[in-house]
């Protein structure tokens, strides 16, 4: 070890025994109680990832060109060597790639032309259709059909419970009889024409009908002959727009079943709902899907996908199965795809909320149902916050409202070593307004501050964001433009300082009715050097009290972690509803008469998408002052001097900040001057 790494190792340790008594949290290391408030950790940039969607894929719904007024400022955006990527992304999960998309998206995006919306699934079947099972004992894999003989042949599928004998018999003959579970071809089946599979238990083989034998009927299985037709084509033309940009790291959601697999679709809130028929289809589709994809894309490229079964399925508006149905996909999914991909990691859905009903269809149920722990390779969650007033309170506005239960939750699980938590899903719905917004000005940003540190003080592998842009375009005024998002704004900020060690140093929590104050010290010293960083942000639970004045935050920081305040350099950049480019364009709108209604007369002045704030009208006033907002967004990625008022303590500084509520403040702390 060079002397330089003993004075850090030392350092570190001295800094614990002054904030924390805490060991830093590794990636993939969940912490499932709360750790010391200042445990320090690496800044990481788990926000670096976001879904793309369904109908859009095929035309790469989320690539688009990042603008290039983020190049020339003290924080310019970091670009990938492509003409154009999904921004502040280098993971993406694919979702609904298989089809079974919703009747009512039909003439949309990918389906535009099509007479169906079944024309987009992945697989569709010719002939009869699924088999109907009344006993999951017996199932029957995809058929194989002879048109010009009118016959199919196919596998019959068996499972057979400990200690006892299954029999199968069909049109008056006994075709199985076994104590283990098993397969067996089967021909014969005459396309028009429905077999009926009966099944039966009993003690033993052979089976005579008799009180001795013990045997009962169980259930059956009626064929309609058919067979499946693969559409490959369509999963390389959703894929290649991302594999053409350089995305290789990517999550396949296999999600929506397609319409021809169940017995009795069920049309769900985005989709198709219920349960393939057959497993043994299902395990087909998903052992031919994967062996397109590495003939489409080459073995090492394919090694560095994972696939997820499903989203959100603990919801039935997701999922219309039961939780064994879902159970037996997911086993055959994982047993697949590492037939071919041995290393393959594959996680279920992203649940959302943090049930760990063991009955139901949760992450507490699977762990306890899997055969082995391994075959969860994350645990995945979406988590979205639509505030509403419980008991006098804000509730659902912030994440320290929802780790607590998700943490009990995660305790309660076998999660192995190195398996990360994912929120593959996140951001803001709604206020407690009940107005539609991400929150893209300053508070989406003060907010979105206390969802990173704390998800990252969590342990937490990543967060899946949604758009950091806004698409603004106005013909007649000759724009064509992106706004830049609060939170893309905290990205670019924070990606300047990734690889630092961040201190919570946030001050003790207020009055109930005070705004929350978050701050966390960035050291560089074992990033490389350069300025340290202190993030400073602020926001109230009731958007209602949001407001540009400035309040007076203290924060402490160690004497240890911060340059000397008489030498160093200090500066600053922030965003409040003073500079944030969607507040300004709010107070802008309102002024002009052009702010819809429903903001209009709401206290706090609230932001939301321009789509959502104004009409055409007030869009074509934005592309006209466009110049001017753009400006505005890189003066707040420029630092100014900044001069705050510090007081020396005998082992810490105490360092007194204005700051509004909602507001961000980063310091830059540049030892020497």
């Amino acid at each position: 070890m060079t002397d330089t790494a003993i004075f850090r190792s030392l350092r570190r340790a001295r800094l614990c025994t002054l904030l924390c008594a805490a060991l830093v949290l590794g990636a993939g290391a969940v912490a499932a109680q709360p750790a010391p408030r200042n445990a320090p950790g690496e800044l990481r940039p788990i926000w670096r990832n976001q879904p793309v969607i369904g109908i859009w894929l095929s035309g790469g719904q989320g690539l688009e060109k990042v603008p290039a007024y983020l190049d020339h400022t003290d924080f310019p955006y970091a670009r990938r060597p492509y003409p154009e990527e999904v921004p502040f992304a280098d993971r993406l999960t694919v979702v609904r790639l298989l089809g079974g998309w919703i009747p009512s998206d039909l003439g949309k995006g990918e389906t535009r032309g099509y007479d169906a919306i079944a024309e987009a699934d992945l697989v569709t079947r010719r002939h009869g259709g699924p088999s109907l099972r009344t006993t999951p004992l017996i199932d029957l894999g995809p058929l194989d059909c002879d048109d010009a003989a009118g016959r199919c042949t196919g596998d019959l599928h068996w499972t057979v419970p400990e200690g006892q004998a299954l029999q199968i018999t069909s049109e008056g003959a006994v075709l199985v009889c076994a104590d283990s579970p098993g397969r067996q071809a089967v021909g014969d089946f005459r396309i028009g024409t429905e077999r009926v599979f009966d099944v039966f238990l009993g003690k033993d083989c052979p089976m005579n009908g008799t009180q001795e034998s013990g045997q009962q009927p169980v259930g059956s299985m009626t064929v309609d002959p058919s067979e499946l037709v693969y559409h490959f084509e369509l999963m390389k033309a959703r894929l290649d727009p991302y594999i053409a940009a350089g995305y290789t790291d990517l999550t396949l959601v296999l999600d929506n079943f397609p319409w021809d697999l169940p017995y009795a679709p069920v049309t769900g809130t985005i989709g198709q709902t219920a349960p393939p028929a057959s497993v043994a289809e299902w395990a087909a589709f998903v052992d031919r899907m994967t062996g397109a994809l590495i003939a489409y894309y080459g073995r090492p490229v394919v090694e560095r996908f994972r696939f997820r079964l499903g989203t959100e399925q603990q919801s039935k508006d997701r999922f219309s199965g039961t939780p064994e149905q879902y159970l037996a996909l997911y086993e055959a999914t994982v047993e697949t795809i590492r037939g071919h991909l041995p290393d393959a990691v594959i996680g279920p859905f992203n649940q959302a909320g943090a049930s760990a009903d063991p009955e139901g269809l949760t992450y507490a149920y699977l762990y306890r149902a899997l055969p082995d722990p391994g075959y969860i390779g994350y645990v995945a969650h979406s988590l979205y916050y639509v505030p509403r007033v419980r008991q006098g309170t804000v509730a659902n506005t912030h994440i320290s409202q929802r780790l607590p239960a998700l943490r009990r939750l995660w305790a309660g699980l076998p999660i192995p070593r190195g398996v990360p938590v994912e929120f593959q899903e996140f951001g803001v719905l709604r206020n407690v307004q009940d107005v539609p917004t991400p929150e893209p000005g300053a508070r989406g940003a003060a907010m979105h501050v206390a969802d990173v540190f704390d998800l990252l003080g969590a342990g937490v592998g990543g967060l899946w964001h949604w758009t950091a842009f806004e698409r603004l375009i106005v013909a007649r005024e000759g724009v064509e433009t992106r706004i830049l998002l609060g939170r893309g704004w905290l990205y670019l900020v924070l990606e300047r300082f990734l690889g630092g060690t961040v201190y919570d140093v946030s001050p003790l929590a207020g009055a109930e009715d005070a705004p929350m104050v978050g701050a966390h010290y960035i050291d560089m010293d074992e990033a490389g050097g350069g300025a340290d960083a202190l993030v400073v942000s602020a926001f109230n639970l009731d958007p209602a009290r949001d407001s540009p004045d400035p309040r007076k935050v203290t924060v402490t920081v160690p004497k240890e972690l911060m340059p000397d305040p008489g030498a160093a350099r200090i500066d600053q950049v922030a965003l409040n509803q003073g500079n944030a480019v969607y507040d300004l364009i709010r107070a802008d709108l309102a002024a002009e008469g052009l702010l819809a209604a429903r903001f209009a007369d709401l206290p706090g002045a609230p932001t939301g998408f321009l789509k959502e704030m104004t009409g055409p009208e007030g869009q074509a006033f934005v592309a006209r002052n466009w110049d001017r907002y753009r400006a505005g967004i890189e003066d707040t990625l420029m630092r100014q001097p900044a001069a705050p008022a510090i007081a020396e303590e005998t082992e810490s500084y105490r360092i007194t900040l204005d700051l509004p509520a909602p507001g961000v403040l980063v310091l830059l702390l540049a030892p020497g001057g």
